[in-house]
């Protein structure tokens, strides 16, 4: 069962970039087979659903390629991961956000949520997560008192 939206269906218009596409749509492809190897823990729209932005109609839409890939390398090196280690549901509070949205929940200008960096996260055991997290890939790691913000930025 795969419950990742078919290609078709990944919230941005990438149709007029050609070449960029296929590149997704490979990116995409690995993805899925790779997460259906290991169990569909976490499903993309969970980085992009916002009931801040749903109530005050702001869309909240990938805007570029390379906001998705940002996405994938937060989920395949660090998310993933830590779900395996921990053996619990891991709850994405915040993924992607765009500006408008960054502006209206108060975040700061250079957020790692803007370029899909970045999940704000929580599960059954937040101590045991953070642990988890810090030995895996991040750029930012930082607990608070009902969240983990997770960041990794491979172009830093």
């Amino acid at each position: 069962m795969i419950l990742y939206p078919s290609i078709e269906k990944i919230p941005f218009d990438l149709r007029c970039m050609s070449d960029e596409f296929v590149r997704l749509q490979k990116d995409y492809m690995q993805l899925n087979s790779y997460i259906l190897c290991k169990k569909p823990f976490f499903q993309l729209n969970e980085f992009l659903l916002s009931t801040i932005a749903s109530k005050f109609s702001i869309e909240n839409k990938l805007a570029d390629i390379s906001q998705f890939r940002n996405l994938c390398n937060l989920l395949l090196e660090t998310l993933l991961p830590a779900r395996l280690q921990l053996q619990h549901p891991i709850f994405v509070n915040s993924g992607f956000r765009c500006p408008e949205l960054n502006r209206f929940v108060g975040g700061v200008e250079n957020s790692f949520h803007l370029s899909g960096c970045a999940a704000d996260i929580h599960c059954c055991d937040d101590s045991r997560l953070f642990e988890i997290l810090s030995s895996l890939p991040h750029t930012e790691l930082l607990i608070y008192p009902s969240f983990i913000h997770v960041a990794l930025c491979s172009n830093l």
